[in-house]
């Protein structure tokens, strides 16, 4: 829904340009409300084709094929759905290549900025697979990026859960380093009032001086260019003043929430063992399927739930074991990508094996395996 174009409003402009790049009936958008937003349904974006197996595969058509068809503004502020658009951007859907949850994609990347992603590799004399992380770069274009390594994944991701339980069983650290970045990010905001108050009166002067060149230009003391260049001008300084403040206002809205931070890192504390500390017990015996069919043979006098007696229970096989443990390794490994994601985790991996991680409460670098 927040990439959906049919929550978005477009402004007139942006739907002219759909007509000029051919997406967009120009009968069409000459019956729309000039001063109004509209959203996009978009047709025409795949094609179907038949594979082998009879199977229809959707294929993407060109950008220029498709068709955009206006709708009625769904009334979100479009300041809202920028800010869900850029906050979703750099979000990646966890992989499970090799039938195992990668709980570092998309978190974890190679010290030339490219993502680190999942890569499999099958063993041809055991034909087991071996899991690795590497650059994406790399992948792509070998020339691109210069550190040639291939990270083994179950060491990577168990370095950075051990950097993380530490965090847990350490309240008092969390709570330290949090309060410590705050009090940096609010020193760094100290002169925010000043600088809000000093833009706000270079905003008010540009509003004074457009009226003296509007009266100046209607009593003929000003041509029309020197007119449009004085105001062409007053205009961009209008809109630095204006993108300025924008920015300060993002700054105080972050000092509300680091005032907050706090008591919110309470409540992140007592959530977080509770997040990754359990793991399922697995039994080695299972429950027969016609386990009524076995107590429907004995007397009820004779028979009582808690007697095992031969067939109710048997003793699951070793590939019924590999996958239950499999499962369970699965269902930790998303519950560590859940936390890592409430912490905001980064991981920087190093080719020598030193990491750089950061969260919102700081930065961390550890040498090696420390």
């Amino acid at each position: 829904m927040v990439l959906n174009d049919v929550y978005y409003p477009h402004t007139h402009a942006e739907l002219e340009a759909l007509v000029a790049a051919g997406n967009l009936d120009p009968e069409a958008f000459a019956t729309l409300d000039p001063e109004e937003v509209y959203g996009i349904q978009w047709y025409n974006r795949n094609k179907y084709e038949t594979d082998s197996n009879g199977k229809r595969v959707p294929r993407p058509r060109p950008r220029d094929e498709w068709i955009a068809i206006p709708t009625p503004d769904a009334g979100v502020p479009r300041e809202h759905g920028g800010a869900a658009r850029a906050a979703i951007k750099d979000n990646v859907r966890p992989s499970d290549a090799g039938r195992r949850f990668w709980n570092l994609k998309g978190l974890a990347y190679c010290p030339c900025g490219g993502r680190l992603t999942p890569h499999t590799i099958y063993n041809k004399r055991s034909a087991k697979p071996l899991f690795y992380y590497c650059c994406y770069t790399r992948r792509s274009d070998r020339d691109a990026c210069p550190y040639v390594k291939y990270l083994p994944a179950e060491k990577l991701e168990h370095l950075v859960e051990a950097f993380v339980l530490d965090l847990i069983r350490n309240p008092e650290t969390l709570r330290e380093q949090v309060e410590a970045e705050a009090a940096r990010e609010k020193a760094a905001m100290r002169n925010t009032r000043k600088q809000v108050a000093s833009l706000a009166h270079r905003l008010a002067e540009a509003d004074a001086e457009r009226d003296r060149y509007n009266r100046l230009y209607a009593r003929g003391k000003l041509s029309d260019d020197e007119y449009d260049a004085y105001t062409a001008e007053l205009a961009e300084r209008k809109q630095a003043a204006e993108d300025d403040l924008a920015k300060f206002e993002d700054g105080k809205r972050t000092i509300e929430y680091l005032d907050e931070l706090p008591r919110l890192v309470e409540d992140f504390l007592r959530e977080l063992p509770e997040m990754v500390e359990y793991m399922p017990r697995i039994r080695g015996y299972t429950t027969d399927e016609d386990r009524k069919k076995v107590y429907a043979s004995y007397p009820p006098t004779e028979l009582t739930p808690e007697v095992v007696v031969p067939g109710m229970h048997r003793k699951r096989t070793p590939e019924e074991m590999a996958e239950l443990h499999h499962k369970a390794a699965n269902e930790r490994a998303e519950c560590y990508r859940e936390l890592y994601e409430k912490l905001n985790l980064h991981v920087i991996a190093y080719p020598n094996r030193d990491l750089e991680i950061s969260w919102f409460g700081g930065v961390r670098k550890l040498e090696g395996t420390a």
